[in-house]
């Protein structure tokens, strides 16, 4: 493990199950994590793109409730109102550049995500 925020790794082109090319699938896996969760039952990389998206997705969705309930306090709600409209921002390019990548075919790996992803991505028996 190296001491970087997060690394990229190559993937080899494995089949899919959904008839669509890895590549493909993956980049859309990571826009339409839930799609692909119960769509893809054969390729673990594109299983893992999605479950790395909805677990991210579910992040996302803590922190906006959160700073959106600290926007309601008096004279730092704006500030709060601003940190929400940034992390949103940033989760938006995170999730297109990490469907981008996928779409190159390399695998994303994020602290705390991607090891619960790799384990639930594993491909269905």
């Amino acid at each position: 493990m190296n001491n970087r925020f997060f690394s990229i790794w190559n993937v080899d082109n494995t089949p899919c199950s959904t008839g669509l090319q890895q590549n493909t699938a993956s980049a859309l896996a990571c826009l339409f994590g839930i799609v692909f969760v119960f769509a893809e039952y054969q390729n673990r990389f594109v299983r893992y793109c999605a479950v790395q998206s909805l677990f991210a997705g579910a992040i996302w969705m803590l922190v906006f409730i959160a700073l959106s309930v600290l926007s309601l306090t008096p004279l730092l709600g704006a500030v709060f109102l601003l940190a929400r409209a940034l992390f949103t921002l940033l989760m938006m390019v995170a999730v297109g550049v990490m469907a981008y990548l996928a779409y190159k075919g390399k695998k994303v790996v994020l602290p705390w995500v991607s090891k619960y992803a790799e384990n639930w991505s594993a491909p269905d028996e």
